[in-house]
Parts: structure tokens; sequence; C-alpha cells
């Protein structure tokens, strides 16, 4: 990966007319990894191997790979090296290539079997493409493919090239993997494009700048981290797994070669299959609904209680539309007046009954009138919702479940026992019409058990079968006479035909029951996985938020890339510069020390709940980087524009106190906090693609890291035009000149403290 950077930015240099270069440091050891702090973390790497590879790095050459010596004995003799310099004891070497793979064969197996290493001339020209295949005329070892290796679904191969193709010279002749390292495959696409205009093009993008801008002042910077990489590690090493299959596939027969795309297609079709299937099991609500097929019950025992449990509150909605229940329920008790009325009416004048069914029919109208008489007065204006009083905790009570279902019940009953009432042999022994007209009413009962669909279907078809059934056994037992002939009623007849009413009664209601449920089924499962998206986009948001400022992940939304050019912005720099004398790694490993760490890390990001203008940058280490005033909508929204470099400044007197309280906690050891701070004009932006980078960068940046690494502990250090622009609120003492790197001798100056009566920077 090393090699393949230091070729990339040659590459670049040689496309855009540039000078840019670069060094790069191993180190091979072990490492503490995880993530410090709650606001703006990242995963990064803390160990004294670690340290070991940014020396590595720092006292490298530029365009080369300086490694150590540990690491060249983990590399199995595979570089051809030339020796560097002793670097803290420790002998290094320099890469100069990668050999071939002929000479692979007779390589040793093991770091303590690694033999005498090849040492070339310094006088040789270094070239740090890793030449893969070099001798043509030799044939290259090919590694069995692992066909267990190649059926995994998520590993995409490139497609081998066309006449055509780059990979081929002027003459037609084969180049090497090397020669051809700067072409890199588009992920999901599996077609080659050049990677400098790709490269170029995404920096060229960030505001404006030229191309080599940007690197240019990272190169110059203020710290060397370990994880800055212009090229991922992944791609880099996919990249170079696709040009060695490549060159192998070319030496294989044809057959070979069909088979393995045979069963890459069959590899990929059955992925196809699997993933249609998952989302068949997902969706499948209607083909096999959750519900029990005699019960109607939801199998899942917390949607049934959330189903009835809904069916109350519904009842108590504050919206008005004629889909909610309470309105419902107020036309079927509307249809099932009607037809009491009808039923009632047709009745009396057809079989004259007696007094005593006048008296019935009159308590069942009563009934009938106080139940709708208490869902109108529910209704009408001025009925208050509170649930505290009296009608209202009523009228909850009544809505429940089974309350619902017993008074619905009844009211659905209401027809067939109004039709009951007036059976009477009497009325109909000198006329048989009024017995069809008897028989028809009852019939029409027995539909109304239709109404009320929110009642559960077994509850309604069940008093459809007891009416019909009643019906029935009192014709039959009865034995009643009808016209001049005294000819028997046709119980027959009339029984057949109350059995299909009751089982198209029965179907209907079904049908009902289940459209209810699969109704809510699917809402409620909509409103599941429409919280669960919406628990995941806040989770991603604040990881998001995490990793780069709320305002800058709002652009990105919109726009591809993101950069900015701010003035006048605060940068801080706080190191707590005897960390490394508390750590040790021969206890736990380190990992003690690195709680301490995040713990001191943590109450300092704690702090920007306080500050709203401060963002805080990253930690390098132990160094805590923050600064002010990026966000343009925060420094519109304040009285006056320079509010956030005061508020900066708090915010580093903060950071003292957190360290001397923390210190407290400490046994026989105390911390010692040192900041440097700087005003000037910086750019912010976001790098990388696969994993999202916010930083700053300028001239500013630079001056406040070194007001930091020449600062006091315990002292806030700053520059002479920082002590004149915060003099207002702040008092100041000059420390004189102090030479600074790349900028010679500066006149800066130590904070005293807050200026008395200069107010806060903090509402």
């Amino acid at each position: 990966m090393g090699l393949a950077m230091i070729a990339a930015i040659k590459q670049f240099d040689r496309d855009n007319g540039e000078d840019v270069n670069m060094r790069v440091g191993v180190h091979t050891g072990r490492v503490l990894c995880g993530l410090v702090g709650t606001q703006r973390f990242k995963f990064d790497v803390w160990s004294n191997d670690v340290s070991m590879a940014n020396k590595m790095e720092s006292s490298g050459r530029p365009g080369a790979v300086h490694i150590s010596e540990k690491t060249l004995h983990y590399l199995r003799g595979q570089y051809t090296v030339t020796p560097g310099e002793p670097v803290a004891d420790l002998q290094t070497y320099f890469i100069v290539r990668r050999k071939t793979l002929v000479s692979q064969r007779s390589e040793p197996t093991s770091p303590n079997d690694a033999g005498p290493v090849p040492i070339v001339p310094l006088s040789q020209k270094c070239c740090s493409l890793p030449c893969v295949i070099e001798a043509t005329d030799t044939p290259a070892r090919v590694e069995p493919l692992n066909e267990l290796a190649s059926l995994d679904p998520h590993t995409t191969r490139a497609p081998r090239p066309r006449p055509g193709r780059p990979d081929r010279d002027a003459k037609g002749r084969r180049q090497s993997a090397a020669a051809r390292l700067h072409f890199t495959t588009v992920a999901g696409s599996g077609n080659l494009r050049p990677l400098p205009e790709e490269r170029a093009a995404s920096i060229a993008a960030l505001n404006g700048m030229k191309s080599g801008d940007l690197l240019t002042h990272r190169m110059s910077g203020y710290y060397t981290s370990s994880q800055s990489s212009l090229m991922d590690a992944s791609n880099l090493d996919m990249m170079q797994r696709v040009l060695d299959e490549a060159d192998a596939l070319d030496q294989q027969e044809p057959e070979h070669l069909l088979a393995q795309q045979l069963m890459q297609r069959k590899l990929s079709d059955l992925q196809l299959v699997r993933c249609v299937q998952q989302m068949s099991n997902k969706s499948n609500y209607f083909i096999n609904p959750p519900i029990n097929r005699l019960t109607l019950f939801y199998k899942n025992a917390d949607f049934e209680r959330q189903y009835r449990l809904q069916h109350a509150r519904r009842h108590h909605a504050a919206a008005n539309a004629l889909s909610l229940p309470k309105y419902n329920t107020l036309v079927d008790a509307v249809v099932a007046t009607i037809v009491f009325v009808v039923l009632a009416v047709a009745v009396a004048a057809t079989l004259r009954p007696a007094a005593g069914w006048f008296a019935v029919t009159a308590l069942l109208a009563a009934w009938l009138a106080l139940v709708q008489g208490v869902m109108w007065w529910r209704l009408a204006a001025g009925v208050s919702r509170d649930e505290r009083e009296p009608f209202a905790r009523a009228y909850c009570w009544l809505t429940g479940w089974y309350p619902f279902h017993v008074i619905g019940g009844s009211l659905a009953a209401l027809p067939a026992v109004v039709v009951f009432a007036g059976w009477s042999c009497a009325a109909w022994s000198g006329d048989c019409e009024r017995a069809e007209y008897y028989f028809l009413a009852m019939l029409v009962a027995l539909v109304h058990f239709c109404n009320f669909t929110q009642l559960n279907c077994w509850l309604k078809s069940a008093l459809a079968a007891v009416a019909a059934l009643a019906m029935a056994l009192l014709v039959g037992f009865s034995a009643c006479r009808c016209g001049d002939d005294q000819r028997l009623l046709p119980t027959a007849d009339l029984s057949a035909a109350m059995a299909a009413l009751v089982a198209l009664v029965a179907i209907l209601n079904r049908e009902f029951e289940i459209s209810y449920r699969l109704g809510f089924c699917v809402n409620m499962i909509a409103a599941r996985d429409k919280a669960e998206v919406q628990r995941l986009k806040q989770q991603a948001d604040g990881l998001l938020h995490n990793i780069i400022p709320e305002h800058v992940a709002d652009v990105l939304k919109t726009k591809a890339k993101y950069s900015e050019n701010h003035r006048d912005v605060g940068v801080l720099f706080a190191s707590i510069i005897n960390f490394n004398d508390l750590y040790d790694e021969t206890y736990h490993g380190g990992k003690e020390y690195l709680r301490v760490l995040n713990e001191i890390i943590g109450d300092m990001d704690d702090l920007l709940h306080k500050y709203t203008s401060v963002e805080k940058i990253k930690t390098i280490g132990s160094t805590y980087m923050a600064a002010s005033g990026l966000n343009p909508s925060l420094r519109r929204d304040t009285a006056r524009p320079d509010q956030h470099l005061f508020e900066l400044m708090e915010f580093a007197m903060d950071l003292q106190k957190a360290v001397a309280a923390f210190n407290v906690s400490l046994f026989e050891f105390a911390l010692e906090l040192r900041i440097g701070y700087n005003i000037g004009d910086v750019t912010s932006g976001v790098i990388g693609t696969t994993k999202l980078y916010f930083d700053i960068w300028g001239d500013t940046v630079n001056i406040a890291s070194r007001m930091d690494s020449t600062g006091e502990p315990g002292r806030i250090q700053t520059t002479q035009r920082c002590a004149l622009l915060l003099a207002p609120r702040f008092d100041f003492e000059r420390r004189g000149e102090v030479f600074v790197k790349g900028k010679d001798h500066m006149v800066t100056y130590y904070l005293k403290g807050p200026r008395a009566g200069g107010g806060s920077a903090v509402s």
C-alpha cells in the first residue's frame, strides 16, 4: 500500500504539473485501538509502536517507504531493500521494489528463517512501483484458486479487458501489473478508468483550489497522523488482487475460464434468489397473514393486546374522520335504530300483538335511545375529553373491549328480540300470509347481525345461530297451524333458509374481521418499521454529526463535496504534555491509561454543550483540537461577528479547570495542560469517499499548533494579533519573541485572565 500511495502521488504530479511528495513509515508491533471522547470521535490506535511508526515516517526520505527491522522480518524477503539510518537504536531499511513471483518460491515461511537480506547499492535507481510480474519469459507461479472464497457473493472481480484494453502497449504486447497499477476498478461497474483524472477532479473540486494546494498545506502542517492516507487500504488491496488474478488467468485454459465464469453466474443468481426470498418473507402479510385461521386472533400476543387497546383509544381520538370507530359505531347504531323501527312497525301492523309486546318494545327502544344519547353527547361540542371527569371515565370504561362487545351485541340482537316477542300461533291461525310476513321479518333480523362490523365475528355469528335455532325449535315444537285448512307451517323450508342465511352472515362477519385485523396488522408493522427507520436515521445522523459538524452534514446531503474558506476563525490546541509519562504498556497492556485519556477527553467534550460556536475538530493522541467561527449561520445570528473568539478563549480556560478537577482523582500524579491559541483565515473541508473526514487547513492552524508546542505547562499562549483582538475582555502579559518554525521569531503573549467588568461571552 505504501508503494502504491507513492506511485499515485508521482502520477498525480506528472498529470497536474505539481511537486507534491510524501514519506511513508511502517513499523510492526502491538497497538490499542478504540474510540476516545464523546463527540467528534474516530477510530484510532495508540501504543509505543505507533509512536515508533510515526518516527519512521518523520525520519524517512520523500518518495520512499521507511520500514523497521521488525517489519522487514515479517515481509519474508519479498521486497528488495536498502539500509537506512538507525532510529531509536533500531536498524531501518528503505523499500526499493517487490521481488518477482519466481523468487518467492524459495522464501522462508517464518520470520525467524528470513535469512540474509538482499542489499542493493544506494546508487542504484529505486523504483517505487511494486513489480509483481517482471520476467515474461519465466512462467509465474499461480496460486490455486479457493473455490469457497470465490463463492463469496460480496467479492466482485473486474471483468477481463477486451481488445483495446489498457494492459496492452502500442505493439499489442502485454504490460506488467506494475505498469498498469494506476488503473483502478469502479465499484459496481466493472469498468476501468484512469486514477489520476479521478483523484485530480476530486481534489480540484475543493473550493476551486489547485490540485496541490490542499496536500501542500497538509505536508507542511502541524502534525503527522498515522491514519492519514491518500488511498483506502481496502481499495488498494482489491486493486492489487485484481491485477494479480488477471495475470494468472491469462495463462489458464479457456475451458477453465469458462467454468469459472459459469460458477460466478450461478452464484450471482443464487444470491439474487435469496434476496427475493428474504423480501418475500417480510411482505407476505396477505398470502400468509399472522392470524389464527380459526379464532382470527393474532398469533403474536402483543399484536392482539395492541389491537384491543387501539380499539378503545380510537373511540377517544381528537381527530374527526368518518373512518374512526366513534363514527362507525354511531352509524351502526343509526342503522340498528332504523331496522328496529321498521320491524316493530311491521310486526305491530301485521300480527296485532298483545300488550306485553308493546311493553317489551318500549324497553328495547329506551335502551337503544340511551346508548345513542351517550354517543351523541360524547360527540357534541363542549363535552370535555378529560379522563378525570366522571363522564369521561365512564365512557372510557364503556368503550373497553369487553363492555363494548356486550353493548354492541345487545344492539345487534334488538331486531330479533322484537320479532321473537311478537310470536303467537293465534296471530296467523286464520291467514297464512301473516306467517310468511313474520318469517320474512325474522330473516331481516338475522341479516342485521352483519351490522356493527367492529364486533368480533364469532360473537355476531353465534348470536345469529342462536336466534335461528330458537326460531326453528319454536316453529317445530309449537305445531302451529294456519289458514282455513289448518296447514302446518313449513318448518323444513324455514330451517333451510335460516341455515343458509346464518352461513352467509358468518362468512360476511369473518371477512369483516379479517379485513379489520389485516388493516391493523399492516398499519402496525408500517408504524413499527417507520419508527425503526426513524430511529436508524437519528442514529445515523448522530454518528454523522459526530464525524462532521451538523451544518457541514446538511450541505453534504445535497452536494457531493464540501469546502469553504473562513475569515477570522479561532483555532485552539490543548496538549496533555505529560501523558506519555503516565502511559505504561506493562500494566494491562496500557488499557487502563487509555481509559484515563478517554475520561479526560470526555470531560473536555462535555464543555462543548456550553459553547455552541466551538467545534471540536479531532484529538491527536493526547492533544485536543478545536475551532470557532466555522458555522456561518451562527456568526450571522450573533450580535458581534467576533463573539465566537471570546467563547473559544473561555472554552480554553474551562479546559484548564476540567484538567485541574480531574487531577484531584489521580493518585500521586497531575496532568499538565498546555494550550495554544490563534486567530486567522482557514479552509475547512471534508475529504475521503468511504470514511469522511472533516478538517481545517491553513497557516493559522500551523501557528496555533506552534503556540501550543512552544508554550509552557498550565499557560495559554497566543499571538500579538490575538491579544489585541481579545483585549476588551481578557488581560494578557507579553512573553517576548519566540522562534516559530517557518515564521522565524514571533511576539507571543500569555493569558492572565478575564478583564474585570469585561463580562462573559456566553449568555
